[in-house]
């Protein structure tokens, strides 16, 4: 971005993969990857990463993995927060040993992946909510779109949950709203017409890797387009009946999944 290229172009795709693979992909290998590893994120995702930019990439890597690694650990503590467990340290330490023991944790440290940083986003705007920071709630969750496909869900709901008693919630959306049309107009300014190019990023995504799911592994593809449908139903449902609780109350949303 700062030497005015496209992160979209097929030029950097191939760098990427250069990087990744060590080599360019070529389409006529039957046996080659099928993830080109395109830059498939927002623009607006390059404001988070702009304080490592004139940082030498061995230095990043230090960081992003203490930095990554805290954001694991803070996010198991707010999640204990949101769901309004019994304090217990022996418990707290299970789970953080369990998490940075775990295979998507290892991997997403070693990709510098993003989606720990979201994680925490995720938990920390729902703790915000909980405690009546309504504004700050909704810009965290803003932030945590720049992983859309792990935001989108959680932005449903919260739509919902305003419907609720908007004269009291309304400042969430307030907040949300501000910070996204921030966000996009910078993104646009610094890209214009970054919005078409992301959005044929993802499409392209999406066909090269065939539409793949966690739950197509887990319940075969026959399957999981109806396990897709419970899990949402069931989520929708939880949401709906939650919307009568209080922004700063033991969060009902949570409370009653945790209890089912």
């Amino acid at each position: 971005m700062l030497h005015g290229r496209d992160p979209y172009s097929p030029e950097i795709t191939r760098e990427i993969q250069r990087g990744y693979y060590g080599r360019e992909l070529d389409s006529s290998r039957p046996n080659d990857p099928r993830d080109q590893s395109s830059f498939a994120y927002p623009v607006y995702v390059v404001f988070l990463l702009a304080p490592t930019v004139f940082m030498s990439f061995s230095s990043v890597k230090i960081l992003s993995f203490w930095f990554l690694t805290v954001c694991a650990t803070v996010s198991v503590l707010l999640w204990e927060r949101w769901l309004n467990l019994p304090r217990s340290r022996w418990r707290t330490l299970t789970i953080v040993a369990l998490l940075l023991g775990s295979y998507p944790f290892i991997e997403g440290v070693s990709l510098q992946q993003p989606v720990l940083l979201v994680a925490l986003l995720l938990a920390s705007s729902c703790v915000a909510r909980q405690r009546g920071w309504l504004v700050w709630s909704g810009v965290l969750l803003a932030l945590a779109t720049i992983k859309p496909q792990v935001a989108f869900l959680p932005v449903t709901v919260m739509l919902l949950w305003v419907t609720g008693d908007w004269r009291t919630r309304q400042r969430w959306l307030w907040g949300f709203a501000a910070t996204m049309l921030a966000l996009l107009a910078a993104a646009e300014f610094l890209l214009p017409g970054w919005l078409f190019r992301f959005y044929k990023a993802v499409h392209s995504y999406q066909i090269y890797m065939a539409n793949t799911s966690f739950l197509d592994w887990l319940v075969t593809p026959r399957w999981s387009n109806s396990v897709w449908v419970l899990i949402v139903s069931l989520i929708a449902w939880i949401a709906w009946r939650a919307r009568a609780s209080n922004s700063n109350s033991s969060d009902a949303a949570a409370s009653s999944v945790w209890r089912w």
